[in-house]
């Protein structure tokens, strides 16, 4: 009978410092904080004296100003809506009723004759209309300040980055005619945007501006309603912020069974994929070689962390196990390095520019890259390395360093 042996090894590390604030909700303090309607929370810091307060759940949006572009074809939008709208209710009650297969055909060759005699109306700019909007941080941050004032804690705003203002629009009989050009709202300074108001503008097909007109002007109004708009688009901004955290996690792992799992992931000649790292990496179940548990302060941290962190010592450990029983790399058929580089082969090439790639899975195949499709050595390399490292080892760790987090706000109309 073979005895296992279990290794455990406790390392106390701790990551770079962190220049900014350590957020914590362990703060007794905490629990007497009101927190204002439409708020989307806030996090506390490591000395709990100070609260950063998140944006909003909810800005609101204005419309500044509209330009009128070639709305005299709105005719023909109507037309095309109602005949599209009769066809596809025949092609329902075809369906449900079971028809044949060359009925329900020919309804959908009318479909397409519709939608061809009426598709150049896609492209007609219908209308351009400014919008404004505000955030809403200030008055936020405003009522975290009334509604605390007993409360021994100070209150400022989260730092935002990398903001992107999208929008959800509606979609139209044929989901090919777009009610907007523009999939996301241009900001006309992005880098500007804190606490306060923002413009954007939004290119309006005829399918989003005809909607707008006026029925007795026979034009759309130069005061537009941001209600008139909540049935053709729905905005929202997304934004990201850095939360700098503490945290400790326990990692257990087997490196015999990460290496019996990528020898059974192998082809018979011993030919390892970067894809098939890529699988190994990124499933949640490692199929009993690998355990992570963690604890934070905020359970947002560990919600944000514990996926990111499980990568990384995975990426880290496949490395390690091919590192020792790869014998060779194979060739791939990539660019060749620039002359001006000699000496840099094209899989290291290759690698160099996966490594380039900001998607945590991208970086796992770049990594594995470096040591992986290879061809194994043999059964005996492979299977004295099974042997020799059957057994658990187990990392603890604490961590102090920056999470990325992302939020989103939605807009409803201006108070």
């Amino acid at each position: 009978m073979k005895l296992k042996l279990t290794a455990a090894i406790a390392l106390s590390l701790s990551g770079s410092a962190f220049a900014g604030p350590i957020y914590s909700t362990s703060c007794d303090v905490a629990r007497d904080i009101v927190v204002p309607e439409n708020s989307s929370g806030y996090f506390m810091d490591k000395t709990c004296k100070k609260a950063y307060v998140l944006p909003p759940s909810t800005g609101s949006m204005a419309v500044s100003g509209r330009t009128v572009g070639d709305i005299s074809r709105c005719k023909e939008i109507k037309q095309f809506n109602k005949m599209l709208k009769t066809i596809n209710s025949n092609i329902n009650d075809a369906v449900k009723a079971k028809k044949s297969a060359e009925d329900i055909k020919g309804l959908f060759d009318q479909r397409k004759m519709i939608v061809d005699e009426f598709g150049d109306l896609e492209g007609v700019m219908g209308a351009s209309v400014e919008l404004l909007f505000s955030n809403g941080i200030d008055s936020n941050l405003a009522s975290f300040r009334e509604l605390n004032e007993n409360v021994p804690v100070e209150f400022v705003p989260v730092q935002l980055k990398n903001l992107q203002l999208n929008y959800n629009q509606t979609t139209p009989f044929d989901s090919q005619m777009q009610v907007a050009f523009n999939q996301t709202i241009p900001l006309s300074d992005l880098n500007n945007v804190g606490p306060g108001s923002f413009s954007g503008r939004l290119d309006l097909s005829l399918f989003g501006a005809c909607p707008l007109i006026d029925p007795f002007e026979r034009t759309i109004p130069e005061k537009i309603k941001a209600q008139d708009l909540s049935g053709i688009i729905t905005p929202n901004m997304i934004y990201k912020y850095d939360i700098g955290a503490t945290y400790k996690y326990t990692a257990t792992y087997n490196l015999s069974g990460l290496a019996s799992k990528i020898k059974s992931m192998s082809s018979s000649g011993g030919l390892f994929s970067t894809s098939s790292t890529s699988k190994l990496i990124e499933t949640a179940e490692s199929s009993g070689w690998f355990n992570l548990e963690m604890s934070c302060d905020d359970s947002r941290v560990c919600d944000q962390a514990k996926m990111e962190t499980a990568l990384s010592i995975k990426q880290r450990l496949v490395q390690e196990v091919l590192d020792q029983i790869a014998i060779t790399k194979i060739g791939y058929s990539v660019k060749p390095a620039d002359a001006a580089e000699p000496g840099k082969n094209g899989a290291s090439t290759a690698s160099d520019a996966l490594k380039k790639c900001p998607n945590t899975y991208c970086q796992a195949a770049a990594v594995v890259l470096d040591v992986a499709s290879s061809i194994f050595g043999g059964s005996s390399k492979t299977d004295q390395y099974i042997a020799k490292n059957d057994h658990k080892v187990t990392e603890s760790v604490t961590e102090n360093r920056p999470i990325e987090f992302m939020g989103m706000m939605g807009f409803g109309k201006r108070k």
